[in-house]
């Protein structure tokens, strides 16, 4: 039997998020020669996802996109808790509702269902 060895906190996984809108910021860092203050914490966050048999988010809040992004991206077993929805902070999450129209992420049934369709080998259970 397996046993985890580490467990391992994140605390900003929007630093691997494709929509992440510090790149602009990083990428004037570049031209300037400065190095990016966080490139550190993103080549450890890297080598810990990479090292994970398994990827965690429960009561993430803002991170759980972020969580199934990574999970995705580095093909790694994953499980969320999805719980806030924060329509406000991200605007441009759009779900393909049951009866066929797109409609913004307003409620946690819509983010749910956002996270599912990111990739079809994504399923829902609901926990008793």
């Amino acid at each position: 039997e397996e046993r985890f060895s580490q467990i391992t906190a994140f605390f900003d996984l929007s630093t691997i998020h494709p929509d992440n809108d510090k790149d602009d910021k990083k990428e004037e860092e570049k031209e300037k020669g400065d190095t990016p203050k966080n490139e550190s914490t993103n080549q450890s966050l890297h080598q810990a996802i990479q090292n994970a048999s398994l990827i965690l988010g429960i009561h993430a809040d803002g991170a759980t996109e972020a969580i199934v992004d990574a999970a995705l991206m580095y093909n790694k077993p994953f499980m969320v808790v999805p719980c806030c929805v924060f329509p406000s902070l991200f605007q441009t999450r759009m779900v393909k509702d049951e009866d066929g129209v797109t409609r913004h992420v307003r409620s946690h049934d819509q983010f749910c269902r956002y996270l599912v369709q990111k990739d079809d080998r994504l399923k829902m259970e609901v926990l008793p």
